[in-house]
C-alpha cells in the first residue's frame, strides 16, 4: 500500500518560497523554441529572462554551470529548511557520483578533483582520498566508502561501485518523509530494471546486485534478465508501470534505444511526488521542486548536447520532457 503525505506546519515558510521558485520554472514552449535556435548567441538570449540568464560564454561552460545552479539553489533551500530536511536525501542522491569518484580514487590510486558541493564539501572528499581513508567521511558516506572498498578487495572493482549506489538507496528508505520513501521505492525498481536489461545485454554483472525495497519481486527482474521480455512486459501492465510496459520497453526491444525508457521513468518520478502540490504544509514539496529544477536542467543539457552533435530538430523534440512547470 502505498503510503501518503502528512502535513506539518513547521514547513510552511519553505513550502511558501519553493511556490515563488516554481513560478520561474521554464515554460514548455520555451525548449521547443530552444531547439529552433540557429546559435548558441540565440540560445543565450532566449535564456536570458529566466534563472539560467548567466551561463557563460560557450555551450561547454553553459552545461556546467547548469549543475552548479541546481546545486546552488538545493543547498540555499537546506539552509532554510527546518530538521528533518526533505532537501538532504535530494542532495546526497547527487553525492553519489562524488563518492563513486572517491572509490575509484582510492582503489585505483588516482589524484581526482571535487569542484561542486551537493550535500558535503568537495574538502572533505580530497582529504578522504589524499589520506586513503573512508573514515575521514562523516556516517553514512564513511559506511557506504568502506564497505565498497572491502567489497572490492574480496569481490571485483565493479562490486564494489555498484554497492555504493545500492547502500545509498536501501538506507534512503529510512527517511522521515513518507512521499520521499515512495520515491526510492520506486528508484529501486528502475535500478533493478536497468541492471537486469544490462544483464540481457550480456553485461558481466552478477544479479545478486538486485536489491530489495521496490515494489517489484526481484523474481520478474530474474525473468527479464534471461530473456523473457514479453512475460515481464505482461506482469508490468498488472502494477503502476503501465507506462514502461505500453510504451517504453516495447520501443527498446523493437529498436534496442534505452531513450523512452528514461523519459518514462522521469514521468513516473514526477506523478509519484504529485501529491506534494495540494497543501501548502507538506514537507515532499520541496524536494518535488527539486525534481522538477533538476528534470528542467537535464532538458537543457540535452538540448545543448543534441545541437552540439549535429542533431535534427525534430529527433531532439521527441526526447524532451515530461514538463511539469
Amino acid at each position: 500500500m502505498k503510503e501518503t503525505a502528512v502535513e506539518n506546519i513547521e514547513y510552511a515558510f519553505l513550502v511558501g518560497k519553493i511556490r515563488c521558485l516554481e513560478a520561474r520554472l521554464i515554460h514548455p514552449s520555451l525548449f521547443y523554441q530552444l531547439v529552433d535556435t540557429a546559435s548558441f548567441n540565440d540560445i543565450r538570449a532566449l535564456l536570458s529572462s529566466t534563472s539560467y540568464k548567466d551561463l557563460g560564454e560557450s555551450l561547454l561552460s553553459m552545461e556546467s554551470l547548469l549543475e552548479e545552479n541546481l546545486l546552488r539553489e538545493a543547498n540555499e533551500l537546506q539552509e532554510l529548511s527546518p530538521l528533518p530536511s526533505p532537501v538532504a536525501p535530494f542532495l546526497q542522491r547527487w553525492d553519489i557520483a562524488h563518492l563513486k569518484k572517491a572509490f575509484r580514487s582510492i582503489a585505483l590510486d588516482s589524484p581526482v578533483e571535487f569542484n561542486r558541493k551537493a550535500y558535503l564539501a568537495p574538502r572533505l572528499y580530497e582529504k578522504a582520498c589524499h589520506t586513503k581513508d573512508p573514515l575521514l567521511l562523516p556516517p553514512p558516506f564513511s559506511l557506504w566508502l568502506r564497505k565498497a572498498l572491502q567489497i572490492k578487495e574480496e569481490d571485483s572493482f565493479l562490486a564494489g561501485e555498484l554497492s555504493i549506489e545500492t547502500s545509498f538507496l536501501l538506507e534512503s528508505l529510512n527517511t522521515p518523509f513518507p512521499l520521499i520513501r515512495e520515491y526510492f521505492r520506486q528508484e529501486i525498481d528502475f535500478y533493478n530494471l536497468k541492471l537486469a536489461l544490462r544483464k540481457l545485454k550480456n553485461s558481466p554483472l552478477p544479479l545478486d546486485f538486485l536489491i530489495p525495497g521496490g515494489a517489484i519481486y526481484l523474481n520478474h527482474f530474474h525473468l527479464l534478465a534471461r530473456g523473457e521480455v514479453d512475460a515481464f512486459i505482461r506482469y508490468l501492465t498488472t502494477t503502476s508501470y503501465t507506462l514502461l510496459a505500453q510504451d517504453a520497453l516495447p520501443y527498446w526491444k523493437e529498436k534496442g534505444e534505452s531513450w523512452r525508457i528514461e523519459l518514462n521513468f522521469w514521468k513516473l518520478r514526477l506523478k509519484i511526488l504529485s501529491p506534494a502540490n495540494y497543501s501548502p504544509f507538506i514537507p515532499e514539496a520541496v524536494f518535488y521542486y527539486l525534481l522538477k529544477k533538476e528534470n528542467e536542467i537535464r532538458n537543457l543539457r540535452w538540448i545543448i548536447q543534441s545541437k552540439s552533435a549535429g542533431w535534427e530538430a525534430e529527433k531532439i523534440k521527441e526526447r524532451l520532457g515530461p514538463f511539469h512547470a
